[in-house]
């Protein structure tokens, strides 16, 4: 390779070098520029007293009056998000995403609830009873003695705990 095409080629990757190191330059510059904004409007955000109130004092009572449920956390957050696009410090987008994950959380919450709640129902240790079953047999001979006699000799009939089919 002759001395003057080394130059060219030389030359040719410091432009190259120059044109990558200027786009990548602008790049961090819209990045920085980017996270500033987002600092900013945390900061509006932050010092808003109306929103700091939702935040901080509200949030705080339902703690102490120990009534944190998911139902009023999930109001109080949407009071909040409300505050803020009211502010105009979040985008229509921002809020509907926000609202979105909120109902999410909810319906997860909800979820587990039931799925404890019906968990905590069901009985573990069940004993066998003793009680005699009363067959109601499809043949013509009663198979152990009328229904009637044996709901008497279990006393049900003066509880109120069977009525008679009979007219």
């Amino acid at each position: 390779m002759s001395e003057e095409n080394k130059d060219i080629l030389a030359h040719q990757r410091i432009d190259d070098h120059e044109r990558l190191c200027r786009i990548m330059q602008e790049e961090t510059n819209k990045k920085i520029d980017a996270i500033h904004n987002d600092v900013h409007r945390l900061e509006k955000i932050m010092l808003n007293p109306k929103f700091s109130n939702l935040v901080f004092k509200e949030s705080a009572k339902l703690v102490a009056k120990g009534e944190n449920t998911p139902s009023k956390m999930g109001v109080l957050y949407r009071q909040i998000i409300g505050r803020m696009l009211t502010d105009g410090l979040i985008t229509k987008e921002e809020r509907d995403d926000a609202l979105a994950q909120v109902d999410n959380m909810q319906r997860q919450i909800i979820r587990q609830d039931n799925r404890s709640q019906a968990q905590m129902s069901l009985p573990q240790n069940i004993q066998t009873s003793n009680f005699p079953v009363i067959q109601t047999g499809g043949g013509a001979a009663p198979t152990g003695g009328s229904n009637t006699e044996l709901a008497s000799a279990l006393n049900l009939f003066n509880k109120g705990g069977i009525v008679s089919a009979r007219k």
